[in-house]
């Protein structure tokens, strides 16, 4: 099986979790075959190379850390565009010639806890 852009995943996870054992490589590392390509010759194609043993295996973690993975991704995606969502209000605001950010240290109202003294 090829990987191209994200079409593979789903299909990849069912023949997983189905106990077929998938191979799947990238497409950078197979060379195509030149001139008119249809997927039948594709196929053809990385399976003659697979009989030989000149396809190049890529790594692919368990559906379960897949799943967590791609989770972590998202949290991580949604935080960062929070991020830029807060840097836009203050900027309206500046416009507007509001400045909270003189009265609150964070205009999401979150509190900042200081660290205990140590003396």
């Amino acid at each position: 099986m090829e990987s191209t852009r994200a079409y593979w995943i789903p299909l990849f996870c069912r023949f997983q979790e189905d106990g077929l054992d998938v191979v799947l490589t990238n497409v950078r590392n197979v060379k195509n075959i030149t001139g008119r390509k249809t997927d039948e010759s594709d196929a053809e194609w990385l399976m003659l190379l697979h009989q030989y043993g000149l396809l190049k295996v890529s790594f692919q973690p368990h559906n379960d850390a897949k799943r967590m993975r791609t989770l972590t991704c998202h949290r991580d995606t949604l935080s960062r565009k929070a991020s830029s969502i807060v840097l836009r209000m203050q900027k309206a605001m500046q416009q507007m010639n509001i400045k909270l950010t003189l009265v609150l240290p964070d205009i999401t109202g979150k509190i900042r806890h200081k660290p205990p003294d140590r003396t």
